[in-house]
């Protein structure tokens, strides 16, 4: 699948010298957008390390507007890789990481590896906020609106991008966000392509060290009780008589108008008896099968 500037590109243009000194970096270990983890956000007081300054020159400089919710005032971008420096606040920690695995091809090492080279003590490196995603060729990505279903704590809807393809649940604030877009159009390519994106950010109090997340990846249940509904209206209809209620087919997100007509109890319930007929396909189970792929690649346990 063709994506926007691929890591592939960025390793091309560098010097053969550091291509050659740290392949083990650079070196595309997954097809280009196989990672369901498109980025990972970390923070750390620990300093820079040698290996960052070395090749600083081949990254891309920018000078931030720093504010309350962007508070470093300088970025440093190479590909899949952004650091950033020079918080505006002493309570911020000194060094913001973002990578993106699933545009870098890289394996769970290699993600390990970049932060261990940009830092000097990887053990003081946290997790602040995980984006992950899934692909879904030749689904609709309005007819994935209406079948999807989500039930984790969430209370608002943000349909105001509805017309555009893309879809919120949950707000910038929740811990949890979802997002269901037409990824083909975004990309500019005539291809029917959904994504549904979760973002799971981490409080202090939540925040686990890298290390510990890359060896916990495949419990973390960041698609939890996201699920799509296959079934016909009447085929709810029949399970929701007992409850004196009907499917609502509004155009936009139709299951989740339907159960919320529910308790959590009934919802349950629901959802159950829908699973017991074959109408439901647990995105989590799905999302396992992918992460369990990409981290079976090095199959390490990291220290």
């Amino acid at each position: 699948m063709k994506l926007s500037k691929t890591w592939n590109t960025k390793v091309q243009q560098l010097p053969s010298s550091v291509a050659i000194t740290y392949s083990y970096l650079f070196e595309q270990h997954n097809e280009i957008g196989d990672c369901p983890i498109d980025g990972i956000e970390v923070l750390t007081d620990s300093s820079l390390a040698a290996g960052f300054y070395e090749i600083e020159p081949l990254f891309r400089k920018e000078y931030l507007k720093a504010n309350e919710k962007q508070p470093y005032k300088v970025s440093y971008s190479l590909g899949c890789v952004t650091v950033m420096l020079e918080p505006i606040f002493p309570c911020v920690p000194a060094v913001k990481i973002r990578i993106n695995p699933s545009k870098g091809g890289l394996s769970p090492k290699q993600l390990y590896e970049w932060c261990r080279f940009l830092v000097t003590d990887v053990q003081r490196i946290f997790v602040k906020k995980v984006d992950t995603k899934l692909d879904f060729f030749g689904l609709d990505p309005y007819e994935c609106m209406n079948k999807i279903w989500w039930c984790s704590d969430f209370r608002k809807i943000d349909e105001r991008y509805f017309e555009k393809g893309t879809l919120y649940l949950g707000s910038t604030h929740s811990k949890i966000r979802i997002r269901i877009y037409d990824k083909g159009k975004e990309q500019g390519i005539s291809i029917v392509w959904t994504r549904i994106e979760t973002t799971r950010s981490y409080d202090k109090t939540e925040q686990m060290t890298l290390i510990t997340f890359l060896n916990s990846v495949t419990e973390l249940k960041l698609f939890e009780d996201v699920i799509l509904v296959n079934a016909e209206t009447k085929d709810i209809n029949d399970i929701l008589r007992q409850y004196n209620v009907q499917a609502i087919n509004n155009g936009k997100y139709s299951m989740i108008a339907t159960l919320k007509q529910l308790d959590v109890r009934k919802r349950n319930r629901v959802i159950r008896i829908l699973n017991e007929l074959g109408f439901v396909k647990s995105l989590l189970s799905q999302y396992k099968d992918a992460i369990l792929k990409w981290r079976k690649q090095d199959n390490e346990f990291f220290l």
